[in-house]
């Protein structure tokens, strides 16, 4: 090898990785050899990334990195030449760059429970999206809304007290956004349905 560590380009998360090695070898045979094998590469880490693969005759590294990291391997390369084996091993490096994933609705319309007339309404909503980069900071929103019906942005959850002119199908558009500035958005619908009242007289006091 003519570097040891050799540094390679970084990738991103879920992108394909491919990284030659060949041109970091210094081989040169000398006349001809009948029993000269070709260069043949191995990953000799105790622990490789297990998406991580190499070519045993190219030489290229390659495979998908599925989480950020920081990645250290150990490749030989060996060729035998005259009936002797002769090998080299040293480290390459690179790292696998994290990318942000949009937050997302488990699904769109989110039929929640049902709201009582007069009665106040709460619904928490952060167990209804999820995001795969975990520690993620997340801000609520909502829009066309009956007025009855309010989110807080921070904990992400729904509040109300709906009257008699509410009962019905209720609508609202949700969104929800992380810190990197990606978004999305779903319907919540909420049938708002009469609560039971007491019966009450229509005068008090009767004439008879």
């Amino acid at each position: 090898w003519t570097q040891n560590p050799v540094t390679l380009n970084d990738v991103k998360e879920d992108e394909d990785f491919v990284r030659e090695t060949a041109s970091f070898t210094n081989y040169a045979q000398t006349g001809p050899d009948p029993d000269a094998s070709p260069l043949e590469y191995t990953l000799v880490s105790q622990t490789p990334p297990p998406w991580l693969n190499i070519g045993k005759t190219t030489g290229t590294l390659f495979g998908k990195a599925p989480d950020a990291t920081k990645v250290e391997v150990s490749i030989t390369v060996k060729t035998r030449i005259r009936g002797q084996e002769y090998s080299d091993t040293t480290v390459f490096k690179f790292e696998v760059l994290h990318v942000n994933h949009a937050p997302a609705w488990n699904s769109d319309p989110l039929l929640l429970p049902q709201a009582d007339t007069g009665k106040p309404y709460t619904q928490d909503l952060k167990q209804s999206f999820t995001d795969e980069d975990v520690g993620d900071t997340h801000t609520c929103s909502i829009s066309s809304n009956p007025s009855w019906l309010s989110i807080d942005p921070v904990t992400c959850k729904l509040s109300g007290t709906p009257g008699k002119t509410n009962i019905g199908e209720n609508t609202a558009v949700v969104g929800v956004k992380d810190q990197g500035g990606l978004s999305d958005s779903a319907v919540v619908k909420i049938n708002v349905v009469k609560s039971n009242e007491p019966p009450t007289w229509n005068t008090h006091p009767v004439l008879l």
